[in-house]
């Protein structure tokens, strides 16, 4: 399953307190901060090999999450509703997407 850096940047997002410490730092240096294997490897002072193997892993590891809990797809969906009810232009409705917005934020 080929995916982008942003998706699996979103996934990182949500999946990030089901991986361990070290996974996140390296996903993160990887996916948001667009270091380069070779440079996350030296920062770690680890084989590039090791941090391909580490990446690969776990990118699959929050594949498989969503697979199971599809928290993504969830949240796409939710957005999608919300840009069609925004467009709808009422005040009311309007008002009860910022209080969704707000409560999904504050996880």
């Amino acid at each position: 399953m080929k995916t982008s850096k942003i998706d699996e940047s979103l996934l990182l997002d949500f999946y990030a307190s089901l991986l361990t410490t070290k996974q996140v730092k390296v996903l993160n240096a990887y996916l948001n901060e667009d270091l380069s294997m070779q440079e996350i490897a030296e920062d770690l002072e680890v084989s590039k090999s090791a941090i391909n193997d580490l990446i690969k892993r776990s990118i699959n590891q929050m594949h498989k999450l969503e697979e199971n809990l599809s928290l993504v797809a969830k949240f796409k969906k939710r957005n999608a509703l919300y840009d069609k009810l925004e467009k709808i232009k009422e005040p009311m409705i309007s008002d009860i997407i910022k209080e969704f917005k707000k409560i999904e934020s504050e996880d």
